[in-house]
């Protein structure tokens, strides 16, 4: 109805999008009045813990209040082979020129021009720690972190990350987690279209019931497609977190 109906209308012209995060009516009424509505897998919602979730909780009203990153090394290690590396200037990060990272069927693009313009040329850019994650002296992906809150509680939010293969995805949760105790901060969330375990281990990683629906407007796209969406995407970081 109204003006809802003419906003809907602009965006049937267009069939390269897709929305995460759908209230309940807007999951009800777009399929109905949409020219293509493809539903892909939900973004789901992890969180991961450490030795300083309780007191996280109990100091919660005061770390709150911390959005500062003096805590984030200019690098740290995982392993002698896994190193993490600040990133300080995007145009010298080494990138895939074309934005495609994984290799699978579907991306979405992860560009210099992407980065700048999500985490640099943004008014909260002082917020967010870019790290380049290099395996044996190759870089194979890269992570974005920055504070949050949630019912009061402190967390760090893994924002957004890409990485060559499937298997090294949990290693940026675990780099995560660790970067999490240097600022003793005990929880971490993760924001991922990837379907994880109910409970996983290094880091224990606990999947939330929480879903947030997705869906495209690309009639090529299925909803097994295996498209990595984060907090990066469809304004997620801004949204479902301070």
């Amino acid at each position: 109805m109204g003006l809802s109906k003419i906003l809907y209308g602009e965006i049937n012209r267009f069939n390269n999008r897709y929305t995460t995060g759908f209230t309940k009516i807007a999951w009800k009424i777009q399929p109905k009045i949409m020219d293509v509505f493809t539903e892909l897998a939900p973004v789901r919602v992890y969180v991961s813990l450490n030795r300083f979730v309780i007191n996280s909780i109990f100091r919660k009203l005061k770390l709150c209040k911390d959005n500062s990153t003096e805590n984030y090394p200019e690098t740290f290690r995982l392993t002698e082979n896994e190193l993490f590396e600040k990133v300080k200037d995007i145009e010298r990060f080494d990138i895939p020129k074309d934005g495609y990272w994984m290799g699978e069927n579907v991306e979405l693009v992860r560009d210099k021009e992407f980065l700048k313009r999500r985490f640099v040329d943004i008014y909260r850019r002082k917020e967010y720690c870019l790290y380049a994650y290099f395996v044996k002296g190759k870089c194979e992906g890269y992570l974005v972190v920055r504070k949050t809150c949630i019912s009061e509680i402190k967390m760090l939010a893994l924002v957004d990350f890409r990485c060559k293969y499937l298997e090294m995805e949990k290693r940026m949760m675990y780099a995560v987690v660790k970067l999490a105790r240097l600022n003793k901060i005990g929880a971490v969330i993760t924001l991922t279209s990837r379907n994880y375990a109910l409970i996983s281990f290094q880091p224990l990683t606990i999947k939330m019931s929480k879903k947030l629906y997705t869906a495209t407007g690309d009639p090529e796209m299925w909803e097994d497609t295996n498209i990595l969406i984060t907090s990066a995407d469809s304004d997620l970081d801004f949204v479902y977190y301070k």
